[in-house]
């Protein structure tokens, strides 16, 4: 049953039976010993960090409006504007980096995805993180500071929530790297 969120509701979610007890998936039967014994490195990628920004910053706050006209009830939107795919919203350039603030003032979790341009996680609500991401949940009420390099593909991209009920109803922004 889909629910309003565009993920699986209570009944029949991914990875259980109907019932809601666990369901047997498959089951590996092996002979013998294996040769060598494998350990996980304690760390398994080391992130080089990208270069401080010239001078770009930017703040998206995402959020909730109602009764945009024509009938619409809700919508969610990012800073403040629904999505309109004749505004260009976000205006950057071919082989710049970028810092950027999404803040979350709404009630909701927001996945929030960039096109064509993976990032890096500054920090979460002020919590060091460094990793390569292309989606990250910002927590309802929330902030998440990123590092993104534009590099390899120039024109217009988009960046959104990844629910889809979300980004349908307007938390979509339009994005030009020239």
């Amino acid at each position: 049953m889909m629910g309003m969120m565009g993920g699986m509701g209570m009944m029949g979610g991914i990875g259980s039976a109907p019932s809601g007890s666990p369901e047997v998936l498959a089951t590996l039967t092996y002979q013998g010993r294996a040769d060598r014994t494998w350990s996980l490195p304690a760390r398994l990628a080391t992130v080089e960090p990208l270069p401080q920004p010239a001078s770009s910053f930017r703040r998206l706050a995402l959020g909730i409006g109602m009764g945009m006209g024509m009938g619409r009830g809700m919508t969610f939107v990012i800073n403040g504007g629904r999505f309109d795919p004749n505004r260009i919203d976000t205006q950057t350039r071919l082989n710049t980096v970028e810092d950027w603030e999404i803040l979350n003032s709404h009630s909701m979790d927001d996945p929030f995805h960039v096109h064509t341009n993976p990032f890096q996680v500054l920090d979460k609500n002020g919590v060091p993180e460094q990793a390569w991401r292309d989606t990250f949940l910002v927590r309802a009420g929330g902030r998440v500071r990123l590092r993104i390099q534009f590099k390899d593909y120039s024109g217009t991209s988009v960046y959104h929530c990844q629910i889809l009920d979300h980004s349908d109803l307007g938390m979509t922004a339009t994005l030009q790297i020239a």
